[in-house]
């Protein structure tokens, strides 16, 4: 059988059995677009075939690949896990791209702040607050008196809070007084 009568048995087909496979897939559990999509893969099948001729019951061949192509479908669907939002989880970046660029802008901000402090004043500061360093330890790093290192951290925090404004800072609550 060539194609055009082969497109023209089918089209015969479509109009003469169509609705009648959607309602048979519907009632078997498929969704309409289900439904739909398989009555279209009824129809593949059937383009594929070499000889439609030897077909004897064309009503009844349609709903045979149907009825088995619904079968694989639920087969499938059986052996497939439910989906959950579980794997989603692993797919979500731990990042926050914006409170990132704050927090970037905000130590360029206290970086500006640090280098209008005198430098000695920054070194204090620096070695008190980065290296997590007492009084003592800063007075005998920088070679001063504790007295000078406190003064130079207590002018260091009122320097930084008079350039940074508003910005509201955590600095450590250090008080080595004795």
């Amino acid at each position: 059988m060539n194609s055009e009568p082969k497109k023209t048995v089918l089209t015969q087909w479509v109009r003469a059995w169509n609705q009648q496979l959607l309602r048979f897939l519907s009632r078997r559990g498929a969704s309409r677009q289900e439904a739909e999509d398989f009555v279209q893969e009824v129809y593949l099948r059937v383009l594929r075939m070499d000889d439609l001729d030897l077909v004897n019951s064309p009503q009844a061949y349609l709903f045979k690949i149907a009825k088995n192509l619904l079968s694989e479908w639920k087969m499938r669907a059986a052996q497939t896990h439910p989906h959950t939002a579980d794997g989603l989880k692993i797919l979500v970046a731990d990042e926050n791209p914006e409170a990132e660029l704050e927090q970037r802008d905000e130590q360029r901000f206290i970086r500006q702040a640090l280098d209008g402090l005198p430098l000695v004043t920054r070194q204090v500061l620096l070695l008190h607050i980065q290296e997590d360093m007492s009084y003592d330890e800063v007075s005998k790093h920088l070679d001063m008196t504790r007295r000078s290192v406190k003064r130079h951290v207590l002018a260091g925090y009122s320097g930084l809070r008079h350039r940074l404004g508003g910005l509201r800072l955590e600095l450590p609550a250090k008080d080595d007084s004795p």
